[in-house]
């Protein structure tokens, strides 16, 4: 994604990269390049045909990939987990009814069965989150992500795909989720990142609101050389 900014533009993996700097954004599809120059960016395709895009506001704050004044970010994480729920839960929640309403998912039409795609810990997720659909008689399986195109899935327009994914960029669970879009499936993302690709790849999206990730400085390091992506102030 690019940072866009008065005083320089950013190249980055992630927003906490640059967050500080600005909270404009361009977000790049798979295929697009960009090309920063002091008076700009431009982004275009393979083919070098310029592409018109959107800038975007970020609408969190700094602090929040911070520590916060906590001694560590797993202390932080673990101290934010009741608001992080409570976000979760604000207005989708009717104890009085004893429902659960998704507004998100109002336009879905499952007339099938219903996968599950994660890794990692969202796959433990996903586990949980077909078990209580199953207790409720609606055929539901998790996948791991990374097999679910290698193993002959049977998956077809009826078919309900959620892919799970924390970043929204997990890339098993990206190729997961395009197969399905591919084959006609309907597709939603799990996801806690607004505007991340897995939200953007499919048709609908709905949001854990669990607040920032914290990400510390050694683990953006760490990232930034394993994918190669850089942040690039230019001036």
């Amino acid at each position: 994604m690019l940072g866009v900014g008065e005083d320089g533009h950013y190249l980055a993996s992630d927003v906490p990269a640059f967050i500080e700097y600005t909270d404009q954004v361009i977000y790049l599809d798979d295929g697009e390049f960009a090309t920063i120059a002091p008076d700009g960016v431009t982004v275009s395709d393979s083919e070098g045909t310029v592409v018109e895009t959107s800038i975007e506001t970020i609408q969190w704050d700094p602090e929040d990939a911070e520590k916060s004044g906590h001694d560590h970010y797993m202390h932080k994480e673990i101290h934010e987990q009741p608001t992080a729920l409570r976000h979760c839960l604000r207005g989708r929640v009717d104890e009085m009814a004893g429902e659960v309403v998704l507004d998100e998912l109002a336009a879905l039409d499952p007339s099938g069965p219903v996968h599950f795609v994660a890794c990692g810990t969202s796959y433990h997720a996903a586990l949980f989150g077909a078990s209580v659909l199953r207790d409720r008689g609606v055929p539901a399986q998790a996948f791991l992500a990374s097999e679910y195109t290698t193993d002959r899935v049977p998956v077809g327009a009826s078919t309900l795909v959620v892919g799970v994914t924390q970043s929204g960029e997990t890339a098993d669970t990206m190729r997961a989720l395009r197969e399905a879009n591919r084959v006609g499936a309907q597709t939603v993302a799990v996801t806690n990142t607004v505007g991340s690709s897995a939200a953007r790849e499919c048709d609908h999206a709905l949001y854990v609101r669990a607040g920032r990730r914290s990400v510390s400085p050694q683990r953006r390091r760490l990232r930034a050389s394993r994918s190669r992506c850089r942040c690039l102030p230019v001036s």
